[in-house]
């Protein structure tokens, strides 16, 4: 049975660009997968992820969480698996989970470590604004503040339930090979 990793931080710390260089596990996002299961269900309503939290009910999004972690479940009986994902999605003035207790059941054992990925607020503000692939509401230095102080809580919660450590890494400017080889290090030490 292969053992999970999670990835976790603020939109914009680079999560996703460390795990490119990371060579070890199979990697998954949690909003890609949820957004091609729900392009193929919800072809009239859905042309990118961010249409998900627009145009979606809660409900509707509840199963495309349920039918992604399954998959991710059934990944982890050949192959060991990092899991890319936010701690917490911010939808104007609210924020809901990354995850939701009930939802580490269907992974009830494989968890080894999250991986906590952070930058400065400035650093993060300046990486959301250059990326174009997202469509992002504007947002300041204390949004940025506030969303990593919520993320962080909800980290050590996710934890403190799983009963795994958290490791803190910082993947500031200039400083990307550095982050690479040192979330490649905890990655192997779990995936051994």
């Amino acid at each position: 049975m292969g053992k999970i990793i999670l990835f976790v931080g603020t939109p914009g710390a680079g999560k996703s660009t460390i795990l490119e260089g990371i060579g070890s596990g199979k990697k998954v996002n949690i909003g890609t997968e949820m957004f091609e299961i729900a392009r193929q269900r919800y072809k009239d309503k859905i042309a990118n992820r961010d249409d998900m939290r627009r145009y979606l009910t809660p409900l509707q999004i509840k199963e495309l969480r349920n039918d992604t972690f399954e998959k991710i479940s059934r990944m982890t009986d050949k192959d060991d698996v990092i899991i890319d994902t936010h701690a917490s999605i911010r939808n104007g003035n609210t924020f809901v989970p990354g995850f939701v207790l009930y939802e580490f059941d269907k992974l009830k054992g494989k968890i080894a470590a999250i991986i906590y990925i952070d930058a400065s607020p400035q650093e993060i503000l300046k990486r959301r604004r250059s990326d174009k692939s997202r469509s992002r509401d504007e947002e300041s230095k204390s949004d940025v503040e506030e969303q990593k102080q919520i993320n962080l809580s909800y980290t050590c919660a996710y934890s403190a339930y799983l009963g795994v450590p958290v490791y803190l890494m910082k993947n500031n400017d200039g400083k990307l090979k550095e982050a690479i080889k040192e979330a490649g290090s905890i990655v192997k030490e779990h995936f051994k």
